[in-house]
């Protein structure tokens, strides 16, 4: 949820207070008609509805609690299901979170504080803002069209055609190129310059380059560097995607890193997806999806940051458990190697071009080796289901699968060198083969195991072999006598 109680100046306050009473009026009717949802966290089983930045009604996804913002008569109303504390229109809310009230001087400051937020020009608030913002894709928007280098981003607000002409004398003045990246990359992905962007963690306005993101959103990027925001939540930006039903994407964090590849690499064999930040794992999974319904066959590759903090690394791992529970071959790569040295830190470098084109053909070639191995894995993890689906239509439902499972890994964990006569004939080791045996998904891993007990160094192994079978028939006998 976004800071409802930003600080605002006297002159800002005075500003509003300035303004005509018509345009004060014009000011508080855009407010309070401006999609208000994308402000608040959304309850996890209902997106149309928001969790109360009161009472935290929602918060733990129950949909009949929440807050639903409704459109009616051209404003946005607030309901709180929980209680009263989340009651009107946008400026009643943040009247309240800032415990002021809508009348006399309080409201000129509840005007500028809205106007903060939602990134509305105080100063000539009827032209179109440069800091627009515009509802996360719920489920009664349409989804935008993704940016490609061959398809301009729709839906862009008026003033950003300006921003693209801005742009162009930017990098120009810069010598041509800004963080390593030239003109005509910064041009291919649809990116503006904005003279001046309010930043809230550096409480003023900078200069800043925008990047549009697959949301219809905006990504900020001070000229300097320090500060960074985005109009949409850990949105992502397709910053490449080439023309192929067949897609290996690549993940990575930053919209700049993704602009750096490109530019090391102008015309990859692999599309180029970038998240604002480490915690976008919905919108990346919406994109993969969006990516699937359109027919392509995707696998990805993830590259997190290695910064030291590891919240890059933490972001794979997440994301590779996400993808494998979505059927998506998926593997991570770290393609600089060095802590806290992302990639548009390389591209800066003397000849950072060259030197990141060759992590980068690095990073990918053995991107390619691991998913391979994750695609036969869940290929194999396919079949596996498969089994197990079929032995419980043929014997009823199984009540103890992470055990089974967890004695077909204890089988596999022995080599040929690590099986003696000791291990094959101990109890836990007969318990695992009887298992694996009765629920024949595994009855391969039996086998497989037994044969290794053959081709294992031991005098007595072909006497173990036959013990052990025999108790294993044994043990068999007794599983399913239970289990019916």
């Amino acid at each position: 949820m976004v800071n409802l109680t930003p600080y605002v100046s006297d002159a800002e306050i005075k500003a509003v207070a300035a303004l005509s009473e018509t345009a004060r009026a014009d000011l508080a009717a855009r407010i309070k008609s401006t999609d208000p949802r994308y402000l608040f966290d959304s309850v996890e089983k209902n997106e149309n509805q928001v969790v109360c930045p009161f009472c935290g009604s929602g918060t733990h996804g129950n949909k009949n609690t929440g807050v639903e913002p409704k459109f009616e008569n051209g404003v946005w109303l607030f309901h709180c299901f929980a209680g009263k504390d989340c009651e009107g229109t946008l400026i009643d809310i943040i009247a309240k979170a800032n415990n002021i009230s809508t009348r006399g001087k309080d409201f000129f400051q509840v005007l500028a504080i809205a106007a903060k937020i939602l990134g509305i020009n105080i100063y000539s608030p009827t032209d179109e803002t440069q800091f627009k913002k515009t509802a996360r894709n719920f489920q009664n928007t349409p989804p935008a069209a993704p940016i490609t280098p061959t398809k301009e981003k729709i839906e862009l607000p008026e003033w950003f055609s300006q921003a693209k002409k801005d742009l162009i004398s930017f990098v120009e003045n810069q010598g041509g190129f800004w963080r390593g990246v030239p003109l005509e990359i910064w041009q291919m992905a649809n990116c503006g310059f904005l003279p001046a962007v309010y930043f809230p963690d550096a409480q003023k306005e900078l200069p800043a380059v925008v990047i549009p993101n697959d949301l219809n959103g905006l990504y900020f990027r001070s000229i300097e560097g320090k500060f960074h925001k985005n109009n949409k939540p850990t949105a992502t930006t397709t910053i490449y995607l080439p023309d192929s039903d067949t897609l290996d994407l690549l993940i990575l964090e930053g919209q700049i890193n993704g602009l750096s590849i490109l530019t090391a690499i102008p015309a990859p064999t692999f599309a180029i997806i970038a998240s604002s930040g480490t915690s976008g794992d919905k919108n990346i999974l919406a994109k993969l999806h969006q990516l699937q319904a359109d027919g392509k066959k995707i696998r990805v590759i993830l590259a997190g940051d290695n910064d030291t903090n590891n919240a890059g690394q933490k972001f794979n791992s997440r994301m590779l458990e996400t993808l494998k529970k979505n059927n998506i071959p998926a593997c991570s790569v770290d393609i600089t190697k060095i802590a806290d040295i992302d990639l548009n830190n390389v591209l800066k470098q003397d000849n950072g071009k060259t030197k990141l084109a060759e992590m980068i053909n690095n990073a990918m070639a053995l991107a390619q080796v691991e998913l391979e191995k994750a695609a036969a894995e869940m290929e194999k993890d396919s079949a596996l289901k498969e089994k197990i689906d079929d032995w419980t239509k043929r014997n009823g439902k199984i009540e103890n699968l992470d055990e089974i499972k967890a004695a077909a890994d204890y089988l596999q964990s022995f080599t040929v060198d690590k099986i003696t006569s000791t291990v094959a004939s101990e109890s836990k080791t007969i318990q695992a083969l009887a298992k694996c045996k009765y629920y024949d998904f595994y009855q391969q891993v039996a086998d497989d195991f037994l044969a290794r007990v053959l081709s294992a160094k031991d005098a007595a192994k072909e006497k173990v072999k036959n013990d052990v079978e025999l108790t294993i028939d044994r043990k068999s006998t007794r599983l399913n006598s239970s289990h019916t």
